[in-house]
């Protein structure tokens, strides 16, 4: 695609972002949302966003994020052709409070 600003590293996403400070995060189908909490605490408080494809029952792992200090809004929800499902595009930013429960 040779988009300038856009590198795609051949390592797992939390080294990555541990050895750098990424604008933006993109996740499908990695983990819940709990669980990439932990794997990316240290990237949200150092200002990264995670941009995560998730399926239809989102609103459940949603509710953990605020425990996690982080701001959750859904940006997009569209349904799949031939009836293959919803999805869900979730946008997940450090809380601008700064508050971190765990």
């Amino acid at each position: 695609l040779e988009l300038p600003n856009a590198h795609v590293y051949p390592l797992r996403a939390e080294e990555v972002a541990a050895a750098q400070k990424p604008d933006v995060i993109t996740a499908r189908a990695v983990a819940p949302i709990a669980r990439l909490m932990q794997i990316f605490r240290k990237a949200l408080k150092t200002g990264s966003t995670l941009l995560l494809y998730k399926g239809p029952d989102v609103a459940n792992e949603l509710s953990e994020a605020p425990k996690h200090g982080v701001e959750a809004e859904i940006v997009s929800r569209y349904e799949l052709p031939h009836g293959l499902g919803v999805r869900t595009l979730v946008q997940m930013r450090a809380n601008r409070h700064g508050r971190d429960s765990g």
